[in-house]
């Protein structure tokens, strides 16, 4: 018998060593097609052959290993390197051969190689004698080879052209039958144990989606997928497998990337009314129904992730029907306008919260998480900051203009849109992730970020009501001026307020640098345009407050704790 506890037998090392040669030969064999698909053959055979004769030699349990790789491996290399077997292939697409002719088998056997060695591991799994650990084993191999097989060849070999969309989806279609009679198997073999089942669920779940891609349009596909990941919920509930919430995770993720992406927000802006809200509207009930399915169970980052991109998404879609309408009845040039700029920034500020709040549950995704909310945070900084600038109403230089004008009752207008609503979004999205303590200093940024849109916000509509809906018009009235005062006054009042109700130093000092900047700017600015009494009369006022604002700072730091 061959030794299995600590160095492998000599036989043992032999047998890989001379299979692991064998494989590695039978991949880089160059050669025609005739030699290239009896080089996938061998390996497919020697795999299957291997699976059921060496299942009784201790230590030679896992020689399949070798040749089932190798016929993977060779299925990557043979387009890569332009080999005979792909070239042939390519060669023969609908576009190039002649009429009435039929579609080669190339694909078709390689699918049907990939699938030998999944029967066979599954035939091996299912054995009696295969203990735990090794039934686990062979029961990944059977769901992972053919699903394999399949994905490389669509994404490498690309059989659409040749074959046909619709005749290569059945074909997947149908192995991802199998993988639900082999979950079905493993279900009734397996007892409470049910995670060869999960895997084989998942891997039908993932060539179902994989047939839906080939065959259906954008807005089909992307519901298609949402109902997947509702699903993958469902079964999880019914049958408690926890391997469903990575077929989730990863559902939402493909999602989000349609929905933003590809076909994305360009598509989205211009593609009929009534298949966004399919779109959309499919995407966000369907993540809603599996975040109400799983609720019970505890699927924390699950959850979480679910939440979160319901959540996203709804907002994502609220701002594209704005930035829709807004365009559809705006001028030429309107697309450039300091709140469209604002409005396309929008959903990548949404974007960057939903990735952070979903870093918060931990995890290996974390950093990629927070990577993404970062290049998403500097995409919709960049957009508000061109808004600021370029597209500021303000500075506008050619005259009065569709892209520069206000539009709308205040304070419901665009300026409200540009500025107010990013401002306020930015306060509520730092107050809610606080609790999750991520990037502290981040968070104290943004505050301040939405802060200050909504102090230009409203600085803004106090110029609009003085000076009408070009803003860009030189000059300051007296009003206008003496308006900003009274705004600053109230705004350190309010903060003042705020500092004494909820014992805060730091709000205490920041009302009164407002107070302190108001007091500069009656001096400074507004005194200019003041002569005789009113001058003297003002002054006296503005001391008085001053006066009481003071004595008000000195009890409120008494009664600091």
């Amino acid at each position: 018998a061959m030794g299995t506890v600590g160095r492998p037998a000599f036989a043992v090392t032999l047998a890989h060593g001379a299979t692991l040669a064998a494989s590695l030969g039978l991949v880089a064999v160059p050669g025609a097609e005739g030699e290239a698909m009896l080089a996938f053959a061998a390996l497919a055979v020697l795999a299957v052959l291997l699976l059921l004769w060496a299942d009784r030699g201790e230590g030679a349990e896992d020689l399949a290993l070798w040749p089932a790789l190798g016929f993977l491996l060779r299925l990557v290399f043979e387009p890569l390197s332009g080999g005979g077997a792909y070239a042939a292939f390519r060669g023969q697409e609908i576009a190039l051969r002649a009429p009435e002719t039929s579609a080669p088998l190339t694909v078709s056997l390689l699918l049907g190689l990939g699938l030998a060695i999944s029967a066979a591991a599954a035939f091996r799994a299912l054995r009696p004698q295969i203990g735990t650990l090794s039934g686990l084993g062979f029961g990944l191999a059977a769901v992972l080879v053919a699903p394999l097989t399949a994905a490389g060849l669509e994404l490498l070999w690309n059989p659409s052209p040749v074959l046909g969309a619709y005749p290569w989806a059945l074909q997947v279609i149908a192995l991802a039958a199998v993988m639900v009679a082999l979950a079905l198997r493993f279900a009734k073999a397996d007892g409470e144990d049910r995670r060869r089942a999960a895997h084989a669920t998942l891997s039908a779940l993932a060539l179902i989606a994989l047939a839906l891609f080939l065959i259906t349009t954008k807005t089909a596909l992307t519901l298609a997928l949402a109902v997947l990941a509702l699903v993958a919920a469902l079964l999880d509930r019914r049958f408690r497998l926890p391997e469903m919430g990575a077929f989730v995770q990863v559902a939402v993720a493909v999602l989000s990337w349609r929905l933003l992406v590809d076909p994305g927000l360009d598509w989205a802006m211009w593609a009929p009314l009534g298949q966004v809200l399919l779109a959309f509207g499919g995407t966000i009930a369907g993540l809603t129904a599996a975040w109400v399915v799983l609720r019970p169970l505890p699927r924390t980052l699950t959850l979480g992730v679910l939440e979160s991109a319901a959540a996203g998404h709804a907002a994502v879609l609220v701002n594209l029907l704005l930035t829709r309408w807004l365009t559809g009845m705006a001028q030429p040039g309107m697309t450039e306008a300091y709140w469209s700029l604002t409005l396309q920034a929008l959903p990548w500020a949404v974007l960057a919260a939903v990735q952070v709040y979903r870093a918060g549950f931990g995890g290996w995704l974390r950093r990629l998480r927070l990577t993404l909310a970062g290049l998403a945070g500097v995409i919709a900084a960049g957009l508000i900051l061109v808004s600021l600038t370029y597209a500021n109403p303000l500075i506008d230089s050619y005259g009065p203009h569709a892209a520069s004008l206000v539009f709308g009752p205040q304070p419901f207008d665009t300026l409200l849109l540009a500025y107010g609503l990013p401002g306020a979004l930015m306060l509520a999205m730092a107050l809610r992730l606080r609790p999750l303590a991520v990037w502290p200093r981040l968070r104290l940024a943004v505050i301040c970020a939405g802060a200050g849109l909504l102090a230009f916000w409203i600085a803004l509509e106090i110029r609009r009501f003085w000076q009408g809906d070009w803003l860009a018009v030189p000059g300051v009235r007296q009003e206008e001026l003496y308006s900003y005062t009274v705004a600053l006054i109230l705004l350190g009042a309010g903060l003042l307020y705020q500092a004494i109700a909820s014992r805060s130093v730091g709000l205490r000092r920041v009302a009164m640098a407002v107070i302190g900047l108001t007091a500069a700017k009656v001096f400074l600015i507004d005194a200019a345009g003041l002569s005789g009494l009113t001058r003297v009369l003002s002054f006296l006022g503005l001391g008085l407050s001053l006066a009481g604002l003071a004595w008000l700072n000195r009890w409120a730091a008494g009664r600091q704790p």
